[in-house]
């Protein structure tokens, strides 16, 4: 009986070269063993396999059918193995494998595809699949490993995640093209203490609705909110239909709303922050994505 039953890389790659070379004593100066203890492994090899892979009545070697079978598949083998080696090298630099990016609704807004085909032009081997899922928070898809790095625009404080700021932008002010503020170049927070807001719900983004609020009561006002809607297209088409004003990342504008105006918010203490989002452990697949956002 063989003592192993799982054949060993060392002795397919000892088996090519003799294979190759018909000759047990090049094959040994060739693999940079003594003769000896080649012949030792081709006779594990041959235990663990259960059959004869040499003629040895001759004093070259010739392959049995049962060696020519291996030497035909042998290579593959070994290139193979040669590839998978490869591949986790690759894997632990963060260069290679599948990455699963969880994306809340603001944040896909103008800068993400960017965001992604830079990483993608950096990392090719590397599969993104974007998942804007929303049965879950976060928080929890991250816990349960269902996807790999999340970007939010906030999330709740949690244990175990790691969160990186990739991206801190100022503000606009989102405007019905026919308002009288649109063809502005600015405008502060004071100047819209008569407009009616558009806004996202508190509990869509509870800091950035919290900021907005004190700094509206530090130019003097509370803001009068008629609408509020969790979806971005949905509040820009309000904005657009008259209905109302509202402050959004200055990222909006790169997908801008037929009937809507963009002028620039003249506040600089009142900014939004885009955060990755991972499990707090080490994955350099992650790591490199983070690295790459920032």
């Amino acid at each position: 009986m063989p003592r192993n039953r799982f054949i060993e890389l060392r002795h397919l790659h000892y088996f090519r070269g003799v294979a190759d070379e018909l000759h047990f004593g090049r094959a040994a100066a060739r693999l940079g063993i003594a003769q000896p203890p080649l012949s030792q492994q081709m006779q594990r090899l041959e235990a663990t396999l259960g059959v004869e892979l040499f003629d040895r009545s001759q004093r070259r070697a010739t392959l049995t059918a049962a060696g020519r079978a291996l030497a035909a598949r042998a290579p593959a083998v070994l290139e193979a193995v040669a590839a998978l080696r490869a591949d986790v090298q690759q894997a632990a630099l963060g260069k290679t494998g599948v990455l699963r990016v969880g994306v809340g609704a603001s944040a896909v807004l103008g800068i993400l595809p960017a965001m992604i085909a830079r990483f993608r032009a950096r990392y090719p081997a590397v599969v993104v699949q974007l998942d804007d899922a929303t049965s879950k928070p976060h928080g929890e898809r991250l816990r349960q490993r269902l996807i790999d790095v999340a970007l939010l625009r906030e999330i709740a404080s949690l244990e175990g995640v790691r969160t990186t700021i990739v991206r801190d932008e100022r503000l606009l002010v989102v405007l019905p093209r026919a308002h009288r503020f649109a063809g502005r170049r600015t405008l502060s927070l004071a100047e819209l203490r008569d407009e009616p807001f558009v806004s996202f719900p508190r509990e869509a983004s509870p800091s950035f609705y919290d900021a907005l609020q004190a700094a509206c009561a530090r130019a003097g006002y509370i803001p009068r909110i008629v609408e509020q809607a969790t979806e971005w297209p949905t509040v820009a088409g309000m904005v657009a239909a008259g209905i109302g004003i509202t402050v959004a990342p200055e990222s909006v504008a790169v997908m801008p709303r037929d009937g809507a105006a963009y002028v620039r918010l003249r506040d600089p203490d009142l900014r939004v922050q885009l955060l990755a989002v991972s499990r707090d452990e080490d994955d350099p697949l992650v790591e490199a994505f983070v690295a790459s956002m920032r």
